[in-house]
């Protein structure tokens, strides 16, 4: 097996000059820039799937090592995908340093010290795929012909794409940062995300427990920008809270009932007196105030009729609305707190 040398990742943050220009330049500016729009969504786009298949490779190829993969099945995967992978952000990067870096640096002459820094990243990056190649052919060619001896070539492989892989979750993530342009940007309580963060957020919808590992795995980012985005978005109120929801069967709460109130006042005082009441009840698990004929709707879970019944009394005692109804929930069609992102 040949000595394979050990790229260092650059560990350098972007100057404090650089990273004012994310305050600069928010990323909804960038759409108003001519011919801008596209090249950053295409430019984003490309970043997600060089993050994809740096992923794929190291993963298939420890699959192999963990003799989990037949030989032959991983050599099909690995031409192919080393291939895809190498060949794509060499042109990425020339296509880069032509056209789209000259034309942020049109935009902003402040942007040409952190294009240096990021086309430094591009030389060691390319000496680092040159590696993978090399070993991966080495791989290819001994796979008929000797396969005891292509097997050994496996370790260079892997921490060639290791390598490969650190290297760009490092860059991608500081041109990201440095451009800050948005892929399909939208705006929430003033707050702009992109598609990574909602990638991120559907995720925690899904299972809020997962570790930073799992969900960079998911949405193909690095651990560190997976923490940052989300505790970005904790402190902007974005993500609200992160909580357990239990089984109310387990509990015997089999009852869920939609209690529809009508009141003959409408101060401010009345609506004080629900909303303190709704807050003394555990039941209640919302309460709303509601458009048309309907004044206020609660939901609230109980686990027999009788129950229903003393928090009924409790609300008439204090609140006495005009008219009290309420529907039992026979059957639960969907039940989710997902918002739709």
């Amino acid at each position: 097996m040949h000595s394979m040398t050990q790229t260092a990742v650059r560990t350098d943050p972007l100057s404090p000059e650089l990273n004012l220009l994310i305050n600069d330049y928010p990323r909804d500016v960038w759409d108003a820039h001519p011919n801008f729009a596209r090249s950053t969504q295409n430019w984003l786009g490309a970043h997600q799937a060089f993050r994809q298949l740096s992923n794929i490779c190291v993963s298939k190829t420890e699959r192999i090592l963990d003799k989990d993969m037949g030989a032959e099945h991983y050599g099909h995967i690995l031409g192919r995908d080393e291939d895809s992978l190498v060949r794509n952000l060499h042109g990425q990067h020339k296509w880069e340093d032509r056209q789209f870096f000259p034309e942020l640096a049109s935009a902003d002459p402040r942007f040409e010290t952190g294009l240096d820094l990021l086309e430094k990243d591009h030389e060691v990056l390319d000496e680092t795929l040159d590696r993978f190649t090399r070993a991966s052919n080495r791989y290819l060619k001994l796979l008929d012909l000797d396969p005891t001896s292509a097997e050994q070539e496996l370790g260079d492989i892997h921490i060639a794409g290791c390598q490969i892989r650190s290297l760009l979750s490092r860059h991608l993530q500081d041109e990201e940062d440095l451009i800050y342009s948005p892929y399909c940007p939208i705006k929430m309580n003033k707050v702009v995300m992109n598609e990574p963060d909602l990638k991120i957020l559907r995720e925690l919808q899904r299972d809020s427990d997962q570790s930073l590992d799992q969900i960079s795995e998911q949405v193909c980012l690095s651990r560190n920008a997976v923490w940052k985005r989300i505790r970005t978005m904790e402190h902007n109120g974005v993500i609200a809270s992160r909580v357990a929801i239990l089984d109310a069967a387990a509990f015997d709460l089999n009852l869920t009932v939609f209690i529809q109130l009508k009141t003959a006042s409408h101060s401010k005082d009345w609506i004080k007196r629900l909303e303190c009441k709704c807050k003394l009840l555990p039941q209640v698990q919302g309460a709303y105030r509601m458009s048309g004929d309907l004044d206020y709707l609660l939901r609230a879970v109980v686990r027999a009729i009788q129950d229903y019944d003393r928090l009924y009394q409790e609300l008439i005692e204090r609140l006495e609305p005009s008219d009290v109804s309420a529907s039992f929930v026979m059957e639960k069609i969907v039940d989710h707190t997902r918002l739709p992102i």
